[in-house]
């Protein structure tokens, strides 16, 4: 019997203090099969563009701008100025959009793994091209909450 593939939440508590590890594994798959992350991501999309359901999409950024600052802090990191978690959530959800335009675009693998080495003293392990973007994102925008704030910037 083939084994499940992990999900978003198996990351979330099998690695609580692997950041690394939580976006590699939470991103290598979902709890939704193809056909359904495609008409989930298809009506994120149309709600996205119709002026109508602006709303849905705030609340997707809302919702998932009140995850991020846990997490973040979690892990002993914080946003860089003037990045805000809005900006974090908009970042991180065009890379999950990705996959509904890649099945769109007709591509037969629409999150390929590759081996990656987040960090120098990482081992290397398979990672898809997803969680290489978000692992890429979020070492951009982030700093660790030990480094000094430049002066005349106030803590949020």
């Amino acid at each position: 019997m083939a084994a499940t593939p992990p999900t978003v939440s198996d990351a979330i508590s099998a690695y609580p203090d692997d950041l690394e590890e939580m976006i590699r594994v939470g991103l290598e798959d979902s709890s939704l099969t193809p056909d359904e992350q495609f008409r989930f991501h298809l009506s994120l999309a149309v709600s996205a563009f119709t002026l109508a359901e602006r709303a849905d999409i705030n609340r997707l950024f809302s919702e998932t701008e009140l995850l991020y600052p846990f997490l973040l802090f979690s892990h002993g990191l914080q946003l860089r100025q003037p990045v805000t978690t809005h900006l974090l959530a908009m970042a991180i959800e065009g890379i999950m959009d990705g996959g509904w335009l890649r099945r769109i675009y007709g591509l037969e693998d629409v999150n390929p793994t590759a081996q990656f080495r987040a960090t120098p003293s990482s081992d290397l392990k398979e990672w898809s091209i997803d969680a290489i973007a978000v692992w890429a994102i979020v070492q951009t925008l982030t700093e660790s909450i030990s480094q000094p704030r430049p002066s005349g910037v106030a803590a949020r």
